[in-house]
């Protein structure tokens, strides 16, 4: 061995003492010894030195081996003891062997003892390697007991092969309502709803978390007093080291609160969704019926006003300049009467009503080059003209939002718009050569238009996309379904 062992002698004869040392040294083995042959002596040195291992004879005048065995018990000392004596009877050496001696060996048979002593400490070894694995196992298991009891919100049961429950945690008793005594070694069917159908299902999900070790779902369950609860449910098959079954761990948790939350956000979107709806429509009747008002009323105040004006040019004599002036007041008249056809007709242009989207994206694409600068190109392959009223509405929208942006933004020349439908799908992209907006602008709490312009396209079922290139332009690409609006037109 390449360590030194520290050996200690108990025996009062030197020269047995010195044969012992002898043969342990033939052997090779390296160590440092000490002689006691009394009580007094032993017990010092047990509690002075860390001996790896006792050598003793069976009985000396003032110690004997069950004396040795004894005071290390009572010292608590972890020394493996070896029997080295002349003759020992069988009953004697039981009962050594019984009271924690390691081994013993013959004085006429010292051959045999640099092995046992090799083992006796091995086994020491071995024991102490084994306590420790216990200690921590033990330490560990009572980590996870106290974990297993603290954690009140999630129900944490093992449940046998057959599906009998083994354990049972305060949250399990919080949650189902039961305790540990009413629960334990029943079924854990009796957790889920009632009937035959039910129970065969728990016991096909057994099954399936055997096979693959794993199972994750929400259920509905049942608590002691009968009421069902929704749950999310995390079964794990636990298996021995040969790979035999053991049983299953369960952990459940209470989703019942955080559904109902889900449902009521859900409900409270949807109504949301349709009043946005409707105030859109409001929005659109009421901007029909003012620029209805403005063309008609005011249009037609200022073409009376401008007959007038000239009904009057004619009748004053053309002096002092008049004749200028009433060019110039004519002009001004002409100007209003544009201004107020383009206000009217961005409120709510009379084509979208009369010839459909296409006109109307015509309109909007030549405005919006004409008032910008900006080369904008149309093409469509759009065959019928008339969309439903609120398809037709959102996409031009959508459009003149995207227009907006464009001109605001993105530093473009150029736009390209298209319009096409294909399997009952009507789809727009308005492409710029602009700078490009940023992904996270795009999707930025602070992007109205866009959360607009995706509003109004999700409200009828579709989608609207933005892809973007820093430095090479934006895509908006608006989808709609129309095949189901086309029914109720």
């Amino acid at each position: 061995m390449g360590e030194t062992l520290r050996v200690l002698l108990v025996e009062d004869s030197v020269n047995d003492a010195l044969l012992i040392e002898e043969q342990l040294r033939s052997e090779g083995i390296q160590f440092v010894s000490n002689r006691v042959d009394n009580r007094h002596d032993l017990v010092k040195e047990i509690v002075s030195r860390n001996w790896d291992v006792i050598l003793a004879d069976f009985s000396l005048p003032q110690l004997t081996a069950l004396e040795v065995l004894a005071a290390l018990r009572r010292e608590k000392a972890d020394i493996p003891v070896v029997l080295v004596t002349g003759t020992i009877s069988e009953k004697r050496a039981v009962e050594f062997i019984k009271q924690g001696g390691q081994d013993f060996v013959l004085k006429t048979s010292l051959k045999r003892l640099p092995v046992a002593l090799l083992k006796a400490i091995e086994r020491r070894n071995a024991d102490r390697e084994k306590r420790k694995a216990e200690q921590r196992l033990a330490e560990s298991e009572e980590r996870l007991r106290l974990v297993v009891d603290g954690a009140r919100d999630y129900a944490i049961l093992m449940v046998g092969p057959d599906g009998q429950v083994l354990s049972w945690n305060f949250g399990a008793q919080k949650i189902f309502g039961y305790r540990p005594d009413e629960i334990v070694g029943k079924h854990c069917a009796i957790l889920h709803e009632r009937g035959d159908s039910q129970d065969k299902l728990v016991r096909q999900r057994l099954k399936q978390t055997a096979e693959t070790g794993h199972l994750e779902l929400e259920a509905w369950l049942v608590r002691k007093d009968g009421t069902r609860f929704y749950a999310d449910v995390v079964d794990n098959a636990l298996r021995d080291p040969e790979g035999r079954l053991r049983g299953f761990s369960r952990i459940v948790r209470d989703m019942t609160a955080q559904k109902q939350i889900e449902a009521q956000l859900r409900d409270s979107h949807q109504q949301l969704r349709a009043l946005t709806a409707r105030l859109e429509a409001i929005r659109e009747e009421e901007c029909g019926r003012i620029a209805r008002e403005i063309h008609d009323e005011l249009g037609e105040m200022l073409t009376g006003l401008k007959i007038d004006l000239a009904r009057l040019a004619k009748k004053l004599p053309a002096k002092n300049n008049s004749g200028a002036r009433f060019a110039a007041m004519d002009e001004t008249i002409n100007a209003t009467i544009r201004s107020v056809r383009r206000i009217a007709t961005e409120l709510r242009p009379r084509l979208l009503d009369d010839l459909g989207l296409v006109a109307a994206v015509q309109w909007q694409v030549r405005e919006f080059q004409t008032r910008t600068g900006i080369r904008c190109g149309f093409a469509t392959s759009l065959k019928e003209p008339l969309l439903p009223a609120e398809v037709g509405t959102s996409m031009f929208r959508i459009l003149q939002e995207a227009l907006t942006n464009v001109a605001r933004h993105a530093r473009a020349s150029q736009v390209k718009v298209t319009l096409a439908e294909r399997e009952g799908l009507l789809r727009m992209e308005i492409r710029d050569n602009g700078i490009g907006i940023r992904p996270v602008k795009a999707n930025g709490p602070a992007s109205l238009g866009l959360l607009g312009m995706k509003e109004r396209a999700l409200l009828l079922g579709g989608e609207v996309q933005i892809q973007a290139t820093p430095g090479r332009g934006t895509s908006v690409t608006v989808m709609i379904p129309i095949r189901d609006h086309k029914h109720r037109k």
